[in-house]
């Protein structure tokens, strides 16, 4: 049976059969006969995502424009088609011609983001190529990879034969003309493609190299094994971005995708220095293209596709030095053609009334700021160099000018980042509502939509973050909750230092309904609180969301019963590195032994190492299991209370041990 009758046979019990039969508007077809190379390109990640990428679009059209050369899409298929093809031997393949991609000459991937590293191997596999490089064979396709995430291309070494450094448009078409040249003149085999190719600007042959560790696992030297090979690679760039290829047509998908529209580029690079920003760090130098070339190739995209919806894209499309100018000639043409114009990347502090009135023209649906952090004081730590009255006077702007929705981009986990810049996200997006709502000329008639984003902030190679920690799952379901309660209480938070809360409350029109605080500063929170405001902790709120509240303070009282003799049983959830001042490893039992005796004995156990025998023990002092779900929490308290142990949790206990037990909210 031919490959084709297969699929065919298949397509019917997958949910989007789309994605797999190829044949769109605007995609290429060939004679094979007439082709000299054939190029696999692969997206690792669905059909809908893939065919959204700008990238991949460029590339595809550039490829094809050569008679002679010919590139397919390739896309990872969604669980339930791959498992029919393995099931059916359908090996991965072109959606132009549905051959196999182990036919084609090359098998490339452009890597965008850090997930789909598992996706490239078993897209190899699915292939029926074996995974790692060095056991593929001279027949088999030549694999190789670029976009932003190999800038490091260490991880994926062992599989993929050469990498692109930097832009690819010019480094492709260098590398499938060295191919085709040695094939014709039957100079070819891979080795010394490889061999060639590491002579080409941008190129990295990994095999060509000997890499070297330091102790902490950063790499230490990269070292050329052979002679001849360049000792540095340097990245590619497009010097003269305003005459860069682009495409005249894109493939038009059978059903919806991500972003489903024309996308012109107006820019690259960015002339900001944000730390988390990969893409601000290595798309250096910051580049344009003149309004007179946007204009035409929105045009031609527009015509070619009837898209009524074009999309203005880059790093911050507001930095384009005649973003006016640019602006004032695209909705000269979109709205005579009824064509939504869509900025996705402003800079709040580039919003003003002029370029919102040209936005005006087109539509009022909502506008998309990035604040990235919820403070002040964090804002300044990823140098976003945003202030709090530049977001207020984008949002007033905007709001006089009649829009009614704002969406805010923000990222959680962000390095130096605590709970109070958390709430400092609800906070901000309560007061751009107040602001809509104190407004006498605000837009009538209309709901007001203050939309907040949150993803999780993912250190990036060659950016002053590279090295931070990234949070855990857990850790990030802590911040989500921490944000949604805040929300769903429809509270304001005002976040101030612990020296600073004197001053703070003195402002206030009328006394907080809470004070929250880290557990570690109740004793000077507790004196400088109302009696009347009740004040509890991070850690006791979390207490009560992930486990018993009333059990753990029985347990706090327990530690009265306490005597030189007993022995506490500290239990940690994550298993992180213990530092100077380590509340539970340091904090607690030195509190505790002041208070008992210096013979009192601690038990240090981390992440699930948690004992079926309790008896050995008097009392447990439990984290406040951000790492963990509830149910794993009660399930512990409840193995506690079974055995007659008392079991406490670390913000109880420094409120007992601080005598503020009692003054402290528990609900």
């Amino acid at each position: 049976m031919e490959l084709k009758e297969k699929i065919q046979k298949q397509l019917l019990k997958v949910k989007s059969p789309s994605r797999y039969i190829g044949g769109e508007f605007n995609s290429v077809v060939k004679d094979k006969s007439k082709v000299d190379v054939r190029f696999a390109f692969c997206f690792p990640d669905a059909y809908d995502v893939g065919m959204s990428h700008i990238g991949m679009k460029i590339l595809y059209s550039l490829k094809n424009a050569r008679e002679n050369w010919w590139c397919e899409r390739v896309f990872a298929p969604w669980p339930d088609y791959e498992a029919l093809m393995r099931e059916n031997d359908i090996p991965l393949y072109g959606l132009e011609s549905l051959d196999p991609i182990k036919e084609f000459d090359f098998i490339g991937f452009t890597i965008q983001y850090e997930l789909c590293y598992t996706n490239i191997l078993n897209m190899l596999d699915l292939a029926g190529l074996p995974v790692p490089a060095a056991e593929r064979s001279e027949d088999d396709p030549i694999v190789i990879a670029g976009g932003p995430c190999v800038c490091n291309p260490e991880p994926l070494c062992d599989f993929i034969d050469l990498f692109v450094i930097g832009e690819g448009e010019e480094a492709n078409l260098e590398l499938m003309e060295l191919y085709e040249q040695m094939k014709k003149s039957g100079e070819y085999t891979k080795q010394s493609f490889l061999e060639r190719a590491a002579q080409i600007g941008g190129i990295y042959v990994p095999s060509f190299y000997d890499v070297s560790y330091k102790e902490d696992g950063r790499i230490e030297s990269v070292v050329p094994n052979r002679a001849g090979v360049p000792e540095k690679v340097t990245k590619r760039i497009i010097a003269d971005f305003d005459k860069v290829f682009y495409p005249e047509k894109f493939v038009i998908p059978f059903s919806e995708i991500v972003h489903d529209r024309s996308v012109v580029e107006v820019l690259r690079g960015c002339i900001r220095g944000c730390r988390f920003c990969q893409a601000g760090f290595i798309y250096r130098p910051f580049r344009e293209k003149r309004a007179d070339t946007i204009l035409k190739e929105a045009k031609c995209l527009c015509s070619s596709s009837g898209y009524e919806e074009l999309s203005l894209a880059s790093l911050s499309t507001s930095d384009h030095y005649d973003i006016e100018g640019v602006l004032s000639k695209m909705t000269g043409y979109t709205e005579g053609e009824r064509i939504n114009l869509a900025l996705p990347s402003m800079r709040i502090d580039r919003f003003n009334k002029k370029l919102m009135e040209q936005l005006s023209k087109v539509r009022k649906s909502g506008l998309t700021f990035a604040p990235e952090a919820g403070t002040p004081r964090l804002r300044d730590v990823i140098n976003k160099n945003l202030t709090e009255d530049e977001i207020m006077s984008a949002c007033r702007t905007a709001f006089e000018g009649g829009y009614a929705g704002v969406k805010l981009y923000f990222m959680l986990g962000l390095p130096t980042e605590t709970d109070e810049d958390i709430i400092g996200i609800a906070d901000l997006a309560k007061r751009i509502a107040d602001l809509y709502f104190n407004m006498k000329d605000r837009p009538r008639g209309q709901k007001l939509s203050i939309s907040i984003s949150c993803a999780t902030f993912v250190p990036k190679p060659f950016t002053p973050f590279e090295f931070e920690p990234q949070a855990t799952h857990a850790q990030i379901e802590h911040k989500q909750q921490v944000l949604r309660d805040v929300l769903d209480a429809h509270a304001s938070a005002v976040v101030c230092q612990t020296e600073d809360l004197p001053r703070t409350l003195s402002t206030l029109n009328t006394p907080p309904r809470i004070v929250i605080t880290d557990s570690q500063a109740f004793g000077q929170v507790s004196r400088d609180t109302p009696e009347s405001v009740p004040l509890t902790s991070f850690s006791i709120l979390f207490a009560g969301y992930k486990g018993d509240i009333q059990t753990f303070l029985h347990g706090a009282k327990a530690i009265a019963s306490l005597t030189e003799n007993s022995t506490v049983l500290i239990a940690e959830a994550c298993a992180h590195a213990p530092t100077t001042e380590d509340i539970g490893r340091e904090k607690i039992p030195r509190l505790l032994r002041q208070r008992v005796g210096q013979g009192l004995s601690f038990t240090f156990l981390r992440g699930n190492d948690f004992p079926q025998d309790l008896s050995p023990y008097d009392l447990i002092i439990h984290c406040g299991a951000c790492m963990f779900n509830r149910r794993h929490v009660i399930h512990r308290i409840a193995q506690a209370n079974t055995q007659g142990i008392p079991i406490s949790n670390y913000g109880v206990v420094l409120a007992y041990l601080t005598g503020i037990l009692d003054q402290v909210s528990h609900t």
